[in-house]
């Protein structure tokens, strides 16, 4: 029998990780075996992010003390739940996550999350996994930003290479 006291642990740890997390989803995992649900825990683990199942009742209590999510979750809450919690700027790879697990089980689904304040939905959260991640993009705007420089410091070095094969190339004419 879960006690009072559990209930507000359990309350209070989720409105502290709410608080926290960079962004949140609201998914049902129910039916899930342990196995399942093991693998999904570490997979959002790796991209620094967690998965906390509350009942509905409880997760009311936590959305009144986050108004800016509880018009986005509260008509949600039917049925089982639980939040997918990330705590990192680089969201991508958590959608990749959430996006795996719907096409590997049925029983699991996206229902909607808050992303930097606005509200996505399922069909966003799968083209949000379809991106690269982070990492990947900071890497491909280095790439387009040094690539102008490179070019021309390329056509700098042409112009005393070629001055200098000229002149070899008149000295070997001369022997």
């Amino acid at each position: 029998m879960i006690t009072k006291s559990i209930k507000q642990n359990q309350v209070t740890h989720l409105s502290d990780s709410l608080g926290k997390a960079k962004s949140s989803f609201l998914v049902n995992c129910i039916g899930l075996n342990v196995e399942e649900m093991t693998n999904f825990r570490k997979k959002l683990k790796q991209n620094k992010a967690d998965i906390k199942v509350i009942r509905n009742t409880l997760a009311r209590l936590v959305l009144d003390k986050h108004s800016e999510l509880k018009s986005v979750y509260e008509s949600q809450l039917d049925g089982p739940n639980a939040f997918v919690l990330a705590f990192d700027d680089d969201v991508v790879g958590v959608a990749k996550v959430m996006n795996e697990m719907s096409k590997e089980n049925e029983v699991f689904k996206i229902k909607c999350g808050v992303l930097d304040g606005s509200v996505v939905t399922e069909k966003e959260v799968k083209v949000l996994s379809t991106l690269p991640s982070l990492e990947i993009l900071r890497a491909q705007l280095v790439g387009l930003l040094t690539a102008p420089l490179t070019n021309f410091l390329g056509t700098l070095q042409a112009v005393p290479e070629d001055c200098v094969r000229l002149l070899n190339a008149y000295k070997n004419k001369g022997n």
